[in-house]
Order: structure tokens, then sequence, then C-alpha cells
């Protein structure tokens, strides 16, 4: 059956109050109609039932057919539509604001990709995306004396570096990294990070984030032999390379889809929505609804 009319799928749901209380009526309908076998002989109870028997059975009878009848004809109506429209890429630079929303009721969005800086500074940082600051951390390690490796995605066991001289397997320090626009890494990650080192037999760790430190966790990591590195002190640091090293860090932070996040989960890019319902910007997992991992949105 086709009809002009659409409406949401969440309607839908709400129509199927209409179908219960059809059924409901139904069913009293036919307790009244069949209520004289249950009068027996009772000169009271026996007139009153014949009269619900002929005349309000049939009436709520009728009213539950009806219900029923009503539900299937809106079940027929087609549901809006919700697949995602893709729109043209356009260039902006953006800031964070979080949401956390699914993949399901949107459409998605131009993605917003700042220009490139040419030189090292806090603007890199807020450029690109997570999976970046980490490869520039890696790269960063690399250009010294020990050996890295990475994970790109799924679950990290809280390393997101493992550093080591000849055998991967016996590392002799680990690095967490976070690229926080904003917020300040707590003392809770801090005591997090020493326990995946201990859970190692490690006495060195490095923790390494875009943001700053509270007052508790530089003095907790300077008290339990984690190097704590933060925004400023990074990009010191990477000025101590040579300017051929600083420039291929700065290309490993701009490489590809550099402010597009990766899927934690997926290890793939993610696809900047909006959600149809309230017109709040998010990002999601194009493998959705396989995984429906989501993630703050950075509006301009």
């Amino acid at each position: 059956m086709n009809t002009p009319f659409k409406v949401d799928k969440r309607a839908l749901r709400k129509f199927r109050k209409i179908q219960d209380a059809g059924v409901l009526a139904f069913v009293i309908g036919v307790f009244f109609l069949f209520s004289p076998l249950f009068a027996g002989n009772n000169k009271i109870l026996k007139p009153l039932a014949e009269n619900l028997s002929s005349t309000v059975s049939w009436t709520f009878i009728l009213i539950g057919v009806g219900l029923i009848g009503l539900y299937a004809l809106l079940k027929q109506i087609k549901p809006k539509d919700k697949s995602v429209e893709v729109v043209k890429t356009t260039k902006s630079r953006t800031k964070s604001k979080p949401v956390g929303l699914l993949a399901a009721n949107s459409a998605q969005v131009p993605t917003l990709t700042p220009e490139r800086s040419s030189v090292w500074n806090k603007q890199v940082f807020t450029d690109i995306e997570w999976r970046r600051f980490e490869a520039v951390c890696e790269g960063f390690y690399s250009q010294g004396k020990l050996k890295t490796k990475s994970q790109s995605h799924g679950a990290d066991g809280g390393v997101d570096i493992w550093m080591y001289f000849d055998d991967p397997q016996k590392p002799v320090s680990v690095v967490q990294c976070k690229n926080y626009s904003r917020k300040i890494v707590g003392v809770d990650k801090m005591r997090e990070f020493f326990g995946v080192m201990k859970a190692h037999g490690l006495s060195s760790g490095q923790f390494v984030t875009s943001s700053t430190f509270s007052a508790d966790a530089q003095k907790f990591a300077d008290e339990h032999g984690i190097n704590a590195v933060d925004g400023d002190k990074l990009l010191k640091l990477i000025a101590t390379r040579t300017p051929e090293q600083q420039k291929e860090l700065l290309d490993i932070a701009y490489e590809g889809d550099y402010a597009v996040p990766t899927c934690v989960s997926c290890g793939i890019k993610m696809v900047e929505r909006i959600a149809k319902a309230d017109g709040k910007k998010f990002w999601g997992c194009s493998n959705f609804p396989k995984c429906k991992r989501t993630i703050g949105y950075i509006s301009a």
C-alpha cells in the first residue's frame, strides 16, 4: 500500500499502543460475550450478563477490531528516509565541542580540514587527530637511540608506544599519549599508567600530552619515575631536533586526513555527521551499525 504520508520510526512505536488498546478492548468484549455462561442461574447476575453480552460486548469487540485495523494501516506508512547524504568537503579551522550521539539518526556533513602549519607550534596539536599525535610521539622517540612499535587501534592496555633496544618482546620503557585540547591530565590517569608500568616490570615511562598536567599528577610522576611531557615541553624537545628531523615530524603530523579522527575500535577514519533529532554534530564510525563508536565533534 502506497501513501503520501511519512512518519518517524519512533512515531510508529507509539502506534503500537493503539494496537495494544485494540487487543485489550477485543478481549474485554469477548469476556462480556460469554459472561452469561459464568452467571449461571443467578437471578441478579444472569440478566446483567445477558445485557452485557448483547450490547456492551459487541461494542468492545468492534472498537478492538477498529483499533487493530488502524494500527495495521499506520504500519504500512513509509518511514522517513534516514540515509546518509554525502556533501562536498570544505576547509575551515575548528574547536572542540563534545556530544554523545549515534550515527543512526544522522546525515553526513562536510569534513572540516584546518590549513597545515609550516612550523611547529601548539596549533599543530589542535589541527591533528589523536592517531596523528601518537604517530608524532612515536616518530620523535624513534629518532633517538631506542626502537619503537605502536598499536594503531583496539585495546592497548594503557600503552600506546613500546620502546626497546633490539628485542620488541623486551621493552625498556612505554609511552602513553593524550592529545587533549582543553582537558588537564589528572593524577588518576598517572596512577593508571604507573600500574601498567609495574605490570610489565618497568621502572621508566613517558606520559605525553598536548595539554597540561595537574599539580598532583606532576608530583606523582616525579615520585614514580614517569617523565611527564606536556605540550610546551614536547615543543621544546622537538626544537632540539635537527631541521630535517623537525620537518619529518611535521610531515607525520599532517599526513593524510590529519583532522579526521580515527575510530579507536576499528582503526579507520570516522565520518562527520549531524543528528537529525537535534542538529548537533559528532563523529561516527564509518562501520556503523557494526561499530557504534562516536567521539566529540570539533565545531567552528
